[in-house]
């Protein structure tokens, strides 16, 4: 309602691009519709989804985590919503070693901490996923929409069926992981302290109405 005139108050662009992120992750956004299938449905997927996995040895069972207390919901649900922390339905991965001597130049971007620091001509990953920076630029966000490789200073995060990648890159970016820097020397996050972070799953037909009206304000704010 206040878009222009929060816009133009000394640095007003930055803070509507928070506002419209932390708006979005927290349903008040867009309205809640009651046909959608709610995230209850969908989390029962994520969770038997990664119980096969483990089962077949394809990805490492983690740390059970603790139950979100009453006390630690920080605002009321919307509609068709579910609380879950961020190690329920996502897993974070590292990347791999790729010393610019060793690349050769090719169409597959090479993702560091904080974006594209080159080319090769293989991938690692083939699947779109999210680069998130583990050493240097901590907590920043990339999505890489196709084959690419990781480097070992990220963490590269595929996003389950069922969860869109263009929502989940608006969710780890209104998290701010950079806050978890536990580092002296070097900055650095531990994939444990962002397991924990508690966030609010979405039913999937409401991500994309949410990633639809995030990008128009975004490009408002552009």
């Amino acid at each position: 309602q206040h878009f222009d005139r929060i816009a133009q108050a000394p640095g007003g662009v930055a803070r509507l691009r928070e506002l419209i992120l932390t708006l979005a992750v927290q349903g008040k956004l867009v309205p809640q519709d009651p046909a959608d299938e709610p995230a209850s449905v969908l989390l029962e997927r994520i969770r038997a989804e990664k119980a096969r996995l483990v089962k077949e040895g394809k990805i490492r069972k983690e740390k059970t985590l603790a139950v979100i207390t009453d006390e630690e919901k920080p605002f009321a649900l919307p509609v068709g919503w579910e609380w879950v922390r961020l190690g329920d339905i996502f897993i974070l991965e590292y990347g791999a070693s790729l010393p610019e001597k060793n690349r050769v130049s090719g169409p597959f971007p090479v993702y560091g901490s904080n974006g594209i620091v080159g080319t090769n001509n293989q991938p690692l990953i083939s699947e779109p996923s999210l680069v998130i920076g583990r050493k240097g630029s901590v907590g920043a966000v990339n999505i890489a929409e196709k084959p690419f490789w990781p480097i070992d200073t990220s963490y590269f995060v595929t996003p389950p069926a069922g969860v869109t990648l263009r929502y989940a890159y608006h969710l780890f970016s209104s998290l701010k992981l950079g806050k978890h820097d536990k580092a002296t020397a070097i900055p650095g996050i531990n994939r444990s302290d962002v397991y924990r972070e508690i966030v609010a799953l979405p039913p999937s037909l409401e991500q994309s109405r949410i990633v639809a009206r995030v990008e128009e304000l975004m490009a408002l704010c552009d």
